[in-house]
């Protein structure tokens, strides 16, 4: 999904493989792959046909689950990605505690 999207091929059927590939993984769980599914989902597809602080939960749980199942950089870029679309929905006060809690999460990893 997110190659045919970043090509520009068609966004919409690059939004249905994305899908696609949720349900695939839904259906055949393997936590080799759980998180970059849905990082690359969330991260890079969704935001096509929905607002990035919808998307805000999704990648929440999957920098959790990242790390759950020890997989430290993606549950890095998955805390990076969940706080840059937290800075878009998010009041300017909060934005401090924010660069704050990313900090002490790329300190964990």
């Amino acid at each position: 999904g997110q190659i045919i999207c970043s090509r520009g091929f068609d966004l919409d059927m690059g939004y249905r493989y994305g899908l696609l590939a949720l349900a695939i993984q839904k259906r055949f769980p393997v936590n080799a792959i759980l998180g970059r599914v849905n990082m690359l989902f969330y991260s890079c597809i969704y935001g096509l046909k929905h607002s990035l602080k919808d998307a805000c939960p999704h990648l929440d749980r999957n920098r959790r689950l990242s790390l759950q199942v020890g997989d430290t950089e993606l549950a890095s870029l998955g805390s990076n990605s969940f706080y840059l679309c937290q800075l878009d929905t998010q009041p300017i006060p909060i934005l401090a505690k924010m660069v704050q809690r990313m900090q002490d999460t790329m300190r964990l990893h």
